[in-house]
């Protein structure tokens, strides 16, 4: 790879990103319904993840974030594979 290369160039990167996306799905999904039973009073999360939740709903918030870690698992397990053959 060249100097200009960033780790999405490579499988392992993608592969990581998407591992992190679904954790993150998961801790937004505790974190919110916690909120929303009333076990906590506020969370502090980025202002985007914050215009998301209010606006679409912790459903749609959380579903967001799964997609785009289950789809970079699946685009470097992809690239992954294609590197093998």
């Amino acid at each position: 790879m060249s100097d200009d290369s960033n780790f999405l160039d490579y499988a392992w990167g993608k592969i990581l990103l998407g591992a992190a996306l679904l954790g993150l799905a998961f801790w937004l999904n505790s974190d919110f319904k916690a909120m929303e039973t009333g076990a906590r009073e506020s969370v502090r999360v980025n202002w985007i993840l914050a215009l998301l939740y209010k606006n679409l709903g912790r459903q749609v918030t959380v579903a967001i974030a799964g997609l785009a870690g289950a789809a970079g698992l699946v685009l470097g397990v992809r690239q992954l594979l294609s590197e093998r053959e």
